[in-house]
């Protein structure tokens, strides 16, 4: 994909090289100055002892006078982490704020894939009745084939063992006839079932995930506001706090340990988040359950309201994505769910 023009100048100016290095280094401050930009440690990039390495903060660039490794915030991610390029790009992106941008930029270059075979025979045997390949059989000039077809619409009527192999035999014909059938019928079932397609389409998207988690996805609900935090008696107030902010809007609070539809507990999360319209997280004490789940529901293109009692709990990938900070006592719980409520509101809208 192309970056939008610009767009790798501005990521650099709204991210600091020292705080994404931090992560792998230990500052040498005798040798440092930070008032200049200036900053000196041991190398990351080979075994040291010495603060060969060093980072102009205020040039954005690093060099290590030792293995002469160089370069940028985004060549310095990329080989820490092993990742492309874009790969480094869009963390950082997501990192400043700037992730917006790019995935408009995407929208614009990139069309969605349109359905492949086996999804539009999925689809058929799904959905369509006898009248619906008629209709595809005048939109594409096919009338006669599927007429004379041996076996579809007759093991489509007694829905034999072999209907779904029939089906895949006429798209494989139109596919292979190269006379615009097959663009007809997926056209078609694109705007004749526009729902069932979408659903297909974002299963291939979660095929990945769902080899990884163990989850079988499903079409989103978005029927509740997903909470994900600590166990504990010293949560209980904060999590009635967050239910009350809920119950001024059409959503339900669901948090995870109230959620009990599979055997395995990873499984009902999963499931939480999924079917989430709004996904709450505490990140109070950096519960790394509480980030794992957190990283889910962005993957899944969840709007995610952070929410902590202590600002330093909210890594610096985060920091620029806005977060509630809360106190764990009456007022500050109090204060914690008017925020809560007006940005839920703002999000799922009003309780009728």
């Amino acid at each position: 994909m192309s970056l939008p023009p610009g767009y790798l100048d501005r990521l650099r100016d709204n991210i600091s090289l020292t705080d994404v290095t931090s992560r792998w280094v230990r500052w040498d401050m005798r040798k440092s100055n930070p008032e200049k930009g200036d900053y000196w440690a041991p190398c990351p990039f080979h075994e040291e002892t010495t603060a060969s390495f060093h980072v102009d903060d205020r040039k954005g660039f690093y060099y290590c006078f030792g293995c002469h490794a160089k370069g940028d915030v985004v060549s310095f991610l990329k080989e820490k982490r092993g990742i492309s390029f874009m790969q480094a790009v869009r963390q950082l992106a997501f990192i400043c704020g700037m992730d917006d941008e790019l995935a408009s930029n995407d929208d614009e270059s990139h069309s969605a894939e349109p359905l492949n075979l086996l999804q539009l025979k999925d689809l058929i045997v799904e959905n369509f009745d006898q009248e619906n390949f008629l209709e595809i059989g005048v939109l594409s000039g096919w009338t006669n084939q599927i007429r004379n077809h041996s076996r579809l619409l007759r093991s489509l009527s007694w829905r034999d063992p072999d209907y779904p192999g029939n089906v895949l035999d006429l798209i494989t014909r139109m596919d292979d006839a190269g006379d615009g059938s097959i663009e007809k019928l997926r056209t078609y079932i694109e705007e004749k079932f526009s729902i069932e397609a979408q659903a297909a389409t974002d299963a291939v998207a979660f095929s990945a995930a769902k080899r990884s988690l163990g989850y079988n996805f499903v079409r989103s609900r978005n029927d509740v506001i997903g909470v994900m935090m600590p166990f504990g008696g010293r949560f209980g107030q904060v999590y009635d706090a967050i239910k009350r902010s809920c119950e001024t809007t059409p959503l339900p609070a669901k948090r995870a340990d109230e959620v009990w539809n599979n055997s395995v507990l990873i499984n009902d999360i999963l499931e939480l988040i999924n079917h989430s319209a709004v996904v709450i997280c505490d990140l109070t004490g950096r519960n790394e359950n509480v980030f794992y789940e957190l990283g889910i529901a962005h993957a899944w293109g969840k709007p995610v309201i952070p929410i902590t009692q202590n600002s330093e709990d909210v890594p610096f990938d985060l920091r620029h994505h806005r977060y509630l900070t809360y106190l764990n006592n009456s007022e500050g719980l109090g204060v914690l769910e008017n925020q809560l409520s007006s940005r839920l509101q703002g999000l799922v809208g009003e309780k009728p």
